[in-house]
């Protein structure tokens, strides 16, 4: 709940307040969407690996192609953790 000041009695002082006392949050996904392997779109193939760049990988939200219907933490989770287990497996080979 956002209420200007007791102070704050024009419309330009009430949006003064606004401008100077909000923000946004949002949870931006899909910068650089994962794609199948041999796909001409995305950014990062199955296995998080950027295309055409050798050893980068990214693990964050902007992989997710679409935004999820729930907050982005948990499939980040899990996206971290198929990650960790793909570079745990890379480095064991």
């Amino acid at each position: 709940l956002v209420g200007p000041l007791a102070n704050a009695t024009t419309d330009a002082e009430i949006d003064a307040f606004i401008r100077n006392n909000t923000a946004s949050g949002l949870h931006p996904v899909g910068t650089a969407a994962m794609s199948p392997k041999n796909a001409s779109w995305g950014v990062v193939d199955p296995d998080l690996l950027v295309k055409h760049v050798s050893g980068l990988r990214i693990v964050d939200a902007s992989i997710l192609p679409y935004i999820p219907s729930a907050h982005t933490q948990v499939p980040v989770y899990v996206v971290a953790e198929r990650a960790a287990d793909m570079i745990k497996s890379k480095w064991q080979d």
